[in-house]
């Protein structure tokens, strides 16, 4: 539970983004109707690297979204803007995470009590 461990704002900075990326990707699969299992293999990542993107464990690096767009087929632009890795026009998700750092200025006793209002 949250209560019984701090959490750094530098930790939930990385989990506000990867929640952010992995909304995206559930979005997307449900939109084109491919499975977990089918994303994993048509990309040629492995299936627990797919679970830890879509549970919001961890974010797709350059050569995995490249992979994922691929799979998608959609523009890999698209997913690196996703994934917090393109910072070119300005989306929507993107303006979500230039918010974020606005977040290191508070104390982590706060960080929690937001995550539990979440």
């Amino acid at each position: 539970m949250l209560e019984n461990r701090s959490i750094s704002c530098n930790n939930f900075i990385k989990m506000i983004a990867n929640t952010l990326f992995s909304d995206w990707l559930i979005d997307e699969l449900h939109e084109k109707g491919v499975s977990k299992q089918r994303i994993a293999e048509k990309a040629g990542i492995p299936s627990w690297r797919i679970r830890r993107i879509l549970d919001g464990k961890a974010r797709p690096g350059s050569r995995c979204c490249k992979k994922l767009a691929q799979a998608l087929d959609v523009p890999v632009r698209t997913v690196l803007t996703a994934a917090g890795l393109y910072h070119g026009a300005k989306t929507l998700q993107q303006e979500n995470v230039d918010i974020l750092p606005l977040f290191q200025n508070i104390a982590d006793t706060s960080i929690e009590g937001l995550i539990r209002f979440a």
